[in-house]
């Protein structure tokens, strides 16, 4: 059902001049992102899905690859890192 709000509701808010900002952005349920990595991995977001929450309550996935990571998660992780901080 969310699917089809997304596709639906993109072109109206278009037409109408709506603008709505990301309030919350969570993994997806059917995400098949690696959630453990080693100390010397480098971190992956292949199978990573997230959703972003709108202001006008809204739903739509982010397209990781306008996703980028903290430059600290741009090399192999050490046993210190305990978290990725990403920016869309």
């Amino acid at each position: 059902m969310a699917a089809l709000a997304v596709a639906t509701a993109k072109p109206v808010k278009a037409r109408y001049g709506i603008v709505a900002t990301i309030s919350s952005v969570t993994v997806a349920d059917n995400s098949t992102h690696k959630t453990e990595d080693k100390v010397g991995e480098t971190f992956s977001l292949a199978g990573l899905k997230l959703i972003a929450t709108l202001s006008d309550y809204s739903v739509e996935e982010i397209d990781t690859t306008q996703v980028t990571l903290s430059s600290t998660h741009n090399r192999p992780l050490t046993k210190y890192d305990s978290y990725v901080t990403v920016k869309y």
